[in-house]
């Protein structure tokens, strides 16, 4: 069904959420994770209507401040909404190779995924998106880079965002997405990302969340994997005070391939929740799932990891794998791996290991000179450098390794 307006599309997105069980935590899903002050906050959005954002001018020098320092192709969206004096580049992105569409200029919006209850109620709050469309045929040279920026003058705002990616064949392309906050006043963000991968083509996807520890956010990443076609996702999560991510990963011809990646810092009171689906639709395709995590005090983690294979997917091979470093006695993670498999012929695995920093080999380095804070920096950025060192975005590596030793410091102060 062809859908012409945004209009239509809330109304739409409004009347689904609405027929939605809305999350709970007696749901398995959200068992450790209660969603009900993101739900509440957003009931009161909706009896208010579609709420009129507006960016402020005046953080434009803290916006260039972050885009700046990466060199990529930069696309804001402040508050959820998409900067106008960030919007010049556009014919520079098509000449680069790729095409940026506002939804509100979309002939037909029907592609805008309404299915779940957040999605749903996402886009009934949705003031507008963007479509990527990567041409076929070409590799982008520099990174397609998002960063949403909230910063807010008002207590319990909401934002909402989404962002399709199209793929098309033989194409590949760097994709990062920066989420920054500022500000110490309560606020939520429900944000939706949409990929397809036609055949051939590859996304290097690289998120980095260092939110606000105000700042409450729901992401779910959709991901259509189609023949011979690759996803390497990698995702570091560093702020917030709750956050959820969903990555759904969908395999539905030969040979595609989704490598899933994931570090997760947390400290002082966050609360980070990661839920990864690989689903093989099809036979002779592959996932792998690989998430490490650092809890410190009063800090909670949830890992759930799900690799499934459809009846008559003989030939997959799907491995995950979850290790986790507790720094505090009142430190928590709750991690559960999990197979289905309902076909025969298939190679699969998972894992999950919960341990402290080894002592025996903190007091070693203590011996050889290495003073006791920086021997525990080294042995937990040590443990995360599995997972970051596979990051092949070149330009944006030396930001991570600044926002990640300044998380170290402070993990390391509440030991």
């Amino acid at each position: 069904m062809t859908i012409n307006s945004l209009k239509s599309v809330r109304k739409t997105a409004l009347k689904k959420f609405r027929q939605f069980r809305i999350p709970s935590s007696d749901h398995e899903e959200w068992k450790f994770t209660d969603p009900s002050p993101l739900i509440e906050l957003s009931n009161t959005w909706l009896k208010k209507g579609i709420p009129k954002n507006s960016h402020n001018t005046k953080n434009f020098s803290e916006v260039t401040k972050y885009t700046k320092n990466i060199d990529a192709h930069w696309i804001v969206l402040e508050n959820g909404i998409i900067r106008e004096d960030f919007l010049s580049p556009f014919q520079s992105m098509k000449d680069a190779g790729f095409t940026v569409e506002r939804f509100s200029e979309l002939s037909d919006k029907s592609c805008i995924y309404i299915d779940d209850p957040m999605a749903s109620l996402n886009a009934a709050l949705l003031d507008d998106g963007l479509l990527i469309n990567i041409k076929k045929n070409i590799e982008i040279e520099k990174p397609i880079a998002f960063l949403l920026f909230d910063e807010t003058t008002s207590a319990n705002h909401i934002s909402q965002s989404r962002i399709i990616v199209n793929a098309n064949q033989n194409s590949k392309a760097e994709i990062i997405e920066l989420q920054i906050s500022k500000g110490d006043l309560k606020k939520f963000t429900n944000s939706i990302i949409q990929i397809e991968l036609l055949e051939n083509s590859q996304i290097d996807f690289l998120k980095i969340q260092e939110r606000s520890n105000c700042h409450m956010q729901l992401e779910k990443t959709l991901v259509t994997i189609k023949k011979n076609a690759a996803l390497n996702y990698t995702s570091v999560d560093i702020g917030g005070s709750l956050i959820r991510n969903d990555v759904i990963t969908t395999m539905i011809d030969i040979d595609g391939k989704a490598q899933i990646n994931g570090v997760y810092l947390s400290e002082s009171n966050q609360h980070i929740d990661n839920h990864i689906v690989a689903d093989h639709q099809i036979g002779e395709t592959k996932s792998i799932i690989n998430y490490r995590g650092i809890i410190g005090e009063n800090s909670r983690c949830i890992f759930n990891g799900k690799a499934i294979v459809q009846k008559n997917a003989d030939g997959s091979d799907a491995h995950q794998s979850n290790k986790n470093i507790l720094l505090s006695e009142n430190a928590e993670i709750n991690t559960k791996p999990e197979l289905e498999i309902f076909a025969d012929d298939v190679k699969c695995s998972h894992g999950t290991t919960i341990g402290q920093i080894d002592k025996q080999l903190l007091f070693y380095m203590q011996t050889r000179g290495i003073n006791r804070a920086e021997a525990k920096r080294l042995l937990t950025n040590s443990f995360i450098n599995f997972i970051t060192n596979k990051i092949e975005i070149s330009s944006v590596k030396k930001y991570l390794e600044n926002i990640l030793k300044q998380k170290f410091l402070r993990l390391i102060h509440e030991m």
